[in-house]
């Protein structure tokens, strides 16, 4: 496969939004701001209603043993109690970097703490959010954290980021070759992905994210290879990384015709890296 563009950039310092590709979706980067706000406002509010005002279904907690699932907000609760039982009085969000955006998505990196009722911190930690817009309004809809931020094994940490880089690389390659089976090899089950606001729960292999169907998409666009470019590693753990790049997809001619911004996670699980989750952001075309 030809590669363009496969420069990799380790960011251990989040970077402000770049804009993609020259559109402006400042609009909807501050009205998902204000729905964060919201947010955090609401779960120290002690109150599951108004928090769910705040949160976009399905709804998905990417954790370390997989994926929650709700679909429905009646469905969803903080679960207070327990918090309470820890010693929890109320949490913050420190450091809010918006990373990615489109009109109805945008993907943000934020720094938490949770204080004892006297404020003191006993938690602090990271977490990567997918804000999408549903019906006029905003709402979280992923979350994937990680509570000891900046505390792991920098040597793990780096393995971590060249392993999961060259699985990357190896579904690029068996997308190209449209080989499914060598697909198999470097994504996991379940996964899912957000393409725009459009929720794909692939549970297993019958689904079109773990059986891709090349035929309809050479009929369909005149496909004939895809590339991805840009890509930035965002955070890792030993166990997880997270991705944002952009791919591009090629006719017959071989035109560009499409560009698409992603996020992608990538997970470690019995021994073997693949991808989790996929969040698509609005594509530009060329054509």
């Amino acid at each position: 496969m030809r590669i363009i563009h496969t420069t990799i950039t380790i960011l251990l310092v989040f970077l402000p939004l770049q804009q993609s590709h020259g559109q402006d979706f400042t609009d909807a980067v501050q009205e998902a701001r204000a729905s964060i706000d919201r947010f955090i406002e609401m779960w120290n509010s002690g109150d599951d209603a108004a928090v769910r005002k705040e949160l976009s279904f399905p709804h998905i907690s990417h954790g370390p043993n997989g994926f929650v699932i709700i679909q429905e907000p009646e469905d969803w609760f903080v679960g207070y109690d327990n918090l309470r039982q820890q010693g929890w009085g109320s949490s913050s969000f420190n450091n809010v970097i918006a990373r990615q955006a489109s009109h109805d998505k945008v993907n943000f990196t934020v720094e938490f703490s949770r204080m004892r009722p006297n404020g003191e911190v006993y938690m602090s930690g990271l977490v990567y959010y997918v804000w999408s817009k549903q019906d006029g309004e905003w709402g979280m809809q992923y979350r994937g954290g990680d509570p000891l931020f900046g505390r792991h094994n920098s040597a793990e940490v780096d393995t971590a980021i060249q392993e999961a880089t060259e699985t990357i690389e190896e579904f690029f390659t068996a997308f190209n070759n449209a080989d499914n089976t060598a697909l198999s090899r470097v994504v996991h089950l379940p996964q899912i992905m957000l393409n725009q606001n459009f929720f794909i729960h692939a549970e297993d292999e019958s689904s079109p994210l773990a059986n891709v169907n090349f035929n309809s998409i050479r009929e369909q666009e005149n496909w004939l290879r895809s590339e991805r470019i840009d890509l930035q590693v965002t955070y890792a753990t030993p166990t997880r990384v997270f991705f944002e790049f952009a791919f591009e997809r090629y006719d017959q001619n071989n035109e560009k015709y499409r560009t698409v911004p992603a996020l992608w996670v990538l997970s470690k699980r019995d021994d073997r890296w693949g991808v989790d989750f996929r969040s698509l952001m609005e594509p530009s075309f060329q054509r």
